[in-house]
């Protein structure tokens, strides 16, 4: 469960990529004061969550639905990852 729980964290550390955002954050946030500027992180911080809690839970169910399975898309993650890395 421990190992489970890392390759998770670090997992969605790589894909959100909080500092690589930190730039953006703040050139979209430019004039705004620090107290918006600090309202507008822990919003936007919420929403990411509960997006990622969604998608978590119900991730398995949407794929079903549209009738994906998980061969399928680890093949479309892998090319989206090679494409992105040859750019």
């Amino acid at each position: 469960m421990l190992e489970f729980s890392l390759l998770t964290a670090t997992s969605l550390l790589f894909v959100v990529d909080p500092l690589g955002l930190i730039p953006t954050f703040l050139v979209m946030t430019r004039s705004d004061t620090p107290a918006k500027r600090r309202s507008l992180a822990a919003r936007a911080s919420l929403m990411a969550t509960a997006a990622l809690l969604v998608f978590a839970v119900c991730g398995g169910y949407i794929l079903w639905i549209f009738g994906i399975g998980m061969p399928a898309f680890r093949i479309a993650a892998a090319s989206s990852c090679s494409s992105s890395g040859s750019t």
